[in-house]
């Protein structure tokens, strides 16, 4: 379909044409992707990027960004929030493949952007990359039924369970 193909033709362009990167490049994104460019509310979103190291390192830091649309700042996943630790001193090699898995997206239908930075405890950057992935949420039925489009006014979806009378 037309959307598919649009979106498609709109991810590789943006992956191919990074504007804003910046760091020392001691370590550096390459290859970096989205599984899946559109997904459903509650769908997991899964980001992929090799790692090259220039030099040996130690414990690298790495995140991911989410902004919206409108570029404002929603969420920051971080490699220690789930105990994963890169030290390439101590496996000696030069390429790391990397794959994040962000479970249950609730953010609001609409384009989301994802900017990568891999750097270290001592506030050095290695390598940052604004905006450099895209996808987008789109309503569907799993945590919400309503037949009417979302208020897109809002940041994330919350699922509920209403009752009447006999709770």
């Amino acid at each position: 379909n037309t959307s598919t193909v649009v979106d498609e033709y709109i991810r590789i362009y943006e992956t191919n044409n990074v504007i804003n990167r910046i760091g020392t490049k001691q370590v550096f994104f390459k290859n970096y992707s989205i599984e899946q460019n559109t997904i459903e509310l509650t769908d997991e979103l899964i980001v992929k990027f090799d790692l090259y190291f220039k030099e040996e390192i130690g414990k690298l830091d790495i995140s991911l960004d989410i902004r919206n649309e409108n570029f404002e700042f929603i969420a920051h996943v971080n490699n220690q929030d789930d105990k994963f630790y890169i030290d390439n001193l101590t496996n000696n090699v030069n390429v790391e493949k990397v794959i994040v898995r962000i479970k249950e997206i609730n953010l609001s239908p609409g384009i989301y952007y994802i900017s990568l930075w891999a750097g270290d405890n001592y506030g050095q950057w290695f390598d940052y990359i604004e905006n450099c992935l895209r996808f987008k949420v789109i309503q569907g039925n799993k945590l919400i039924s309503r037949p009417s489009p979302y208020d897109g006014r809002a940041k994330v979806v919350l699922g509920s369970k209403w009752l009447r009378n006999n709770f």
